[in-house]
């Protein structure tokens, strides 16, 4: 799937922030969401009828919160990569401390809500 590898790197995905990590009730859909390159805005990916979620934080690395309650860290996106795996989809995604893997049928990219691609 390297279209879809290809796609995220251009709109800016390798050495961003992860603004939004969501999974939904069931574990049916994840959703990451990331800034994207100038002129971009923001970048949604939804991997949909998910099978495995799988994340993994590094045990030495602290989870602090400051005095507002959020992160004193981000999660910046380091590498990606998407393989056809039967009739799923393989994502894996590095974002030290994070690593994560998801199965699914579908990925949907989704710019400013305006651009749409889907992968299957």
């Amino acid at each position: 799937m390297e279209k879809f590898e290809k796609k995220m790197i251009e709109l800016g995905a390798i050495d961003t922030p992860i603004k939004r990590f969501g999974i939904d009730e069931w574990f049916e859909n994840v959703t990451i969401a990331f800034q994207g390159k100038e002129n971009i805005g923001s970048v949604v990916c939804i991997f949909k009828q998910c099978y495995e979620i799988s994340l993994k934080h590094d045990e030495t690395y602290d989870k602090g919160k400051n005095s507002k309650g959020e992160l004193n860290y981000k999660y910046f996106i380091q590498d990606i990569h998407v393989e056809k795996c039967k009739e799923f989809l393989c994502f894996k995604i590095s974002a030290w401390p994070l690593e994560g893997k998801i199965l699914c049928k579908e990925i949907s990219i989704e710019v400013n809500s305006i651009s749409k691609y889907i992968f299957k």
